[in-house]
């Protein structure tokens, strides 16, 4: 039970990422630093990430204490704490181990941090979501901009106040405020009431960590925002540009590694130079089998019909008109004796409507040869300067 996720963390896409191989040895020992002043101020971060092999005995106070919120949480005596399971610890645990009793929780009075740093020195892109990353067995809430006013079906204070109750509920938790001098010009006067009131709310010993980035000093953001974190307490951490050690770190590899190789002379490049193969023939089609074959067969047979159809009902839709009637039928040689000797290959309607009967016609190009026959035929047999031909 103590390895399952909870379906908040779950639900929630967390925020933390580790740091990229480019800034990583720039900002590499800067993330350090934070996580040992985090240390200090969230205990429940080192023990978490020392003993997360071990499991995890909760102090029934605390979780009394945490259990009753807006929510109405079960209290810990619904959830089978049983004389039974507490004796049990007892037989698995020494006494004397306090790290591993059951009532041994780190005490922390409202931990909170505040990363501060100039524009651009990374505290909201790559700091605080590699300290996020580094604190990943946490379920982190994060309270940004986007969060609060992107779900149009509730308010921002109602987002707001869900949030943080779930963060008390699923305590040690983590509350992200990213920005929070741009968080704090932003909303109004009730979600900042809103915020402030359900902070002073959480039990003052309860792990619930506030985390929040700004680009601007403490001293310059708003007298709400200060009273949140409080320097003597350690709850500020200042970003710092990155020293000579870093630097030399981060141009190493570029500098010292890759443009210290030696180029490649000239007569090894020759020597190394690959062979100019032919283009290798296309594959040879695999054979069909039997079944594919028969398949093709029945595609092709149904094409041909479908051609079919459509020619024989374009052809009976020329013969009905008025304007070809007359090339409904052969030209009748008693009639006209001298059209045989003229048209060396006569054509119709009729004899086109066989030919599609017999299946002779396998593309359209063939049925437009003959039609363009028939025309070609009245031309030579009447020409302009004859108007009084049959045909």
């Amino acid at each position: 039970m103590q390895k399952m996720i909870p379906a908040a963390q779950r639900a929630v896409t967390s925020p933390g990422q580790a740091l990229s191989t480019v800034v990583k040895p720039l900002l590499q020992s800067t993330v350090h630093k934070i996580l040992e002043a985090l240390h200090r101020v969230f205990p429940h971060a080192e023990i978490k990430a020392n003993k997360a092999l071990d499991s995890d005995i909760s102090c029934p106070l605390l979780e009394s204490d945490l259990a009753y919120s807006d929510d109405e949480v079960p209290s810990v005596y619904e959830n089978g704490l049983s004389q039974k399971s507490l004796n049990k610890t007892k037989e698995n645990f020494n006494f004397l181990h306090l790290n591993r009793n059951v009532c041994y929780q780190p005490m922390s009075f409202r931990p909170r941090i505040l990363i501060v740093g100039e524009p651009g020195f990374g505290q909201g892109s790559h700091l605080a979501p590699a300290v996020i990353h580094a604190l990943e067995k946490f379920a982190v809430y994060t309270l940004d901009i986007p969060v609060l006013f992107g779900v149009s079906a509730t308010s921002p204070e109602e987002t707001c106040a869900q949030m943080i109750r779930e963060a008390k509920r699923t305590a040690p938790s983590i509350v992200y405020v990213p920005h929070i001098h741009l968080w704090w010009e932003i909303v109004g006067p009730t979600l900042k009431a809103t915020f402030t009131t359900l902070l002073q709310n959480i039990p003052s010993f309860a792990p619930v960590l506030l985390l929040a980035t700004s680009d601007k000093p403490h001293s310059a953001l708003p007298e709400e925002v200060q009273e949140l974190f409080i320097r003597d307490y350690g709850e500020i951490f200042n970003v710092q540009l990155p020293g000579k050690e870093e630097r030399t770190k981060f141009f190493e590899d570029l500098i010292l590694k890759q443009a210290a190789k030696p180029p490649l002379s000239k007569k090894k490049a020759v020597l190394q130079a690959l062979e100019v193969l032919p283009v290798a023939p296309p594959p040879e089609p695999r054979p069909l089998t039997v079944e594919e074959v028969k398949r093709l067969e029945e595609q092709e047979e149904d094409t041909f019909r479908e051609l079919r159809i459509f020619l024989r009902n374009v052809t009976h839709r020329l013969a009905i008109d008025k304007r070809f009637r007359v090339f409904t039928k052969p030209v009748d040689p008693d009639e006209v004796p001298d059209y045989v000797t003229v048209i060396k290959q006569p054509m119709d309607l009729s004899s086109v409507i066989s030919k599609i009967d017999l299946h002779k016609y396998l593309t359209v190009k063939d049925y437009l040869s003959d039609i363009d026959l028939i025309c070609s035929n009245a031309l030579e047999y009447n020409p302009d300067r004859d108007p009084g031909g049959e045909h």
